[in-house]
């Protein structure tokens, strides 16, 4: 038996990072961690599997680990090809129907994905300032509540939450 050598451990690493970074058809991440398990992301993930199969379509669905979001788990992350992915907060077994309807079969140009990325940097700003203790902007952000700290609850695209 010989090891492989780096470039072809490499090779096939970036062949699996090319598929999940920037899919050829829509990609559905649920992330499963202890977090999200005790909320309900197993449920989440096999409904996902068994209706995307069901109505036959054009996604793949991905166990993925934690993003360190527990608050909003379970957390489903939906990637159309070329397109930013965006990230759905408090996505249950009961609301899958839903996301599929409208994030997956739906056209793609009814979501704002970008304002999507900077919400999630501006949640990520507002996270690291409450950490410190910090400021009255953190306040005001937070104020706001979760959905304008950075995660869609689904409600965006007419999901009931």
């Amino acid at each position: 038996m010989t090891l492989p050598t780096y470039k072809e451990m490499w090779q096939q690493a970036d062949e699996v990072w090319t598929r999940t970074a920037r899919p050829a058809r829509t990609l559905i991440k649920v992330g499963v961690a202890t977090c999200s398990r005790v909320v309900g992301a197993e449920e989440t993930l096999e409904t996902l599997r068994r209706e995307v199969q069901a109505r036959r379509l054009d996604a793949d669905v991905m166990l993925t680990g934690c993003l360190g979001l527990c608050y909003a788990e379970p957390l489903v992350e939906v990637i159309r090809p070329n397109v930013p992915g965006i990230l759905y907060q408090l996505m249950t077994a009961d609301k899958v129907a839903s996301l599929l309807e409208t994030a997956v079969a739906a056209d793609s140009r009814k979501h704002r994905p970008l304002s999507c990325a900077r919400r999630l940097r501006r949640a990520s700003w507002c996270a690291a300032a409450e950490a410190r203790g910090s400021d009255r902007r953190s306040k005001e952000i937070r104020a706001l509540g979760p959905r304008r700290r950075g995660v869609l609850d689904g409600s965006e695209v007419g999901i009931s939450v």
